[in-house]
This record gives structure tokens, C-alpha cells and sequence, in this order.
């Protein structure tokens, strides 16, 4: 083992369902805490929050598409379980969304 990047060591070669399971797992945990959450503040709350609308829709997009990676014995090629990632990681801290914010807010000035 070396970080050296001049050294190319091959990945490793997991078989499939592995890192789907374990994605399946995550899937899990933050479902029910979107779910946990929802109950706790009630419906009128979940209406008026864009994230947790956002993060409903997310997550049956990403249930679906493990699905299809696991019907098609992991042979697909593109996974749009990566591009939704960050949404989730973006979604739990409030840091990142004020970030976010200011971005929003800034670029149209700098063009």
C-alpha cells in the first residue's frame, strides 16, 4: 500500500451487490430519518421546508435506480446515485446551506 500516484495499484474489484448493500443501508438509515422527521414536525412543516420535500423525492429516485443497478447485475454504466449524493450531505447541514445561499445570491453579480 503507498498513496504514491506513480504507482498504479488496481481497485479493488468487489463483487456486485457489496457496495450496493452497503448503499442500501445508508438508503435506509436516512429514510427513516426523513420519515422520523416528518412525523415529529407534521404534514404543515414537511410542506414548508424545500429540503425535506427535496429529500423524499431524492431518495425514490435513488431506491429506483439501486433497483435497476441490482436487476442488471451492476453492469450499468452511469449511476445517478453519484450526482445525488451530495444533495443529501448538503441537505443535514445548515453550514452548507447558507453556503449555498450566498452563492446563489452572488454569482448573478459576477456575470
Amino acid at each position: 500500500m503507498s498513496s504514491d500516484i506513480r504507482l498504479k495499484l488496481k481497485p479493488p474489484n468487489l463483487p456486485c451487490g457489496v457496495t450496493e448493500g452497503i448503499e442500501f443501508l445508508c438508503l435506509l438509515i436516512i429514510s427513516i430519518q426523513s420519515i422520523l422527521l416528518s412525523g415529529a414536525f407534521g404534514l404543515p412543516w414537511v410542506r414548508e421546508n424545500p429540503w425535506l420535500i427535496g429529500k423524499h423525492i431524492f431518495l425514490v429516485i435513488y431506491l429506483l435506480d439501486l433497483i435497476v443497478s441490482l436487476s442488471l447485475r451492476c453492469s450499468e454504466y452511469y449511476r445517478i446515485r453519484r450526482l445525488i449524493r451530495p444533495y443529501f450531505l448538503i441537505s443535514s447541514s445548515q453550514l452548507m446551506k447558507k453556503v449555498l445561499k450566498c452563492y446563489r445570491r452572488t454569482l448573478p453579480t459576477l456575470f
